[in-house]
């Protein structure tokens, strides 16, 4: 009986902390995703009037993938977004006149991962913040010039912050615990996440930074976790972009063109960029930037 009553304690206080991130991820998220729903259901657009090429992009690749095809954009390469894509087609039908259907599903699915990723990082990181902290953490994110927008468009940005938060959980796992098995599950999240985008390889050297800088940790343990979370980053990366196999000497041939040159998608001559280059990239960056 007494083992009982703790269970059911335990269980209780369980419920209690899930209630408890519920009740203040709708705090921060609630706003934004009824100003998200109103746009999709009071304010609908065509969709060929804006985001008519990523939502179209992904739509078209979810019905590829669905049908046992690769996808044909890798730019990204927006591997998570694909797959995504391809379960939502195989739920709705892959009719490609549907894509208001596709995209309308695909908006619902975001705000559920949004939720989701949130109550995970309140349970992994800020319920030991005090609840007006945790609020402004969220209200940060969407504060970024474009974050909010991302909202209401099916396309990778949709997916940065459940994505973010389970990497950033991932990290706070790894700065406590410091095992192998805790660098392993860093590293799992980096490749999910560079498998989305690109743009998230300027976090790989933040995480072997972590790796190599605990005190008083002999240099073949951390070694070991070195390897561990190189081991998982690329073999997440491989496994989520699997599809697209034959594409890799594409898409290191894309990366180039991006990191030589200073020109929106790789345009221009290569070279370093100019200070007016510099500058004006700096400012887009700031101006556009998604959270």
């Amino acid at each position: 009986m007494r083992g009982s009553g703790c269970g059911g304690t335990a269980l209780r206080g369980e419920g209690a902390r899930l209630t408890s991130s519920a009740w203040w991820v709708a705090v921060g998220l609630g706003p934004v995703l009824v100003a998200a729903a109103i746009k999709v259901r009071m304010l609908a657009r065509p969709y060929w009037s804006h985001y008519y090429d990523p939502e179209a992009i992904f739509f078209y690749d979810g019905i590829r993938l669905a049908h046992g095809l690769p996808p044909n954009n890798v730019d990204h390469p927006g591997a998570p977004t694909q797959f995504l894509s391809a379960l939502i087609v195989i739920l709705i039908g892959d009719d490609p006149l549907a894509i208001d259907r596709f995209r309308h599903a695909a908006y619902v699915l975001s705000w559920c991962l949004l939720v989701i990723g949130a109550v995970f990082l309140h349970r992994a990181i800020l319920q030991r913040l005090e609840p007006g902290y945790v609020v402004a953490c969220f209200w940060a994110w969407l504060s970024f010039p474009t974050a909010v927008r991302w909202t209401s468009v099916w396309t990778t940005e949709a997916l940065y912050f459940p994505f973010g938060a389970l990497t950033l959980a991932a990290a706070w796992r790894f700065a406590e615990r410091r095992g192998i098995s805790d660098a392993a599950l860093l590293g799992a999240s980096l490749g999910l996440l560079v498998s989305l985008k690109f743009l998230f390889l300027s976090w790989l050297p933040a995480g072997f930074a972590a790796v190599l800088a605990g005190d008083g940790e002999a240099r073949a343990r951390r070694l070991e976790k070195l390897t561990a979370l190189a081991g998982t980053t690329a073999a997440v990366f491989v496994a989520m972009t699997l599809p697209s196999l034959d594409r890799y000497r594409y898409m290191a041939s894309w990366l180039w063109k991006l990191a030589s040159r200073s020109g929106e998608y790789g345009s221009g001559k290569a070279g370093l960029p100019s200070a007016a280059d510099a500058v004006g990239s700096f400012a887009h960056l700031v101006s556009s930037a998604k959270g």
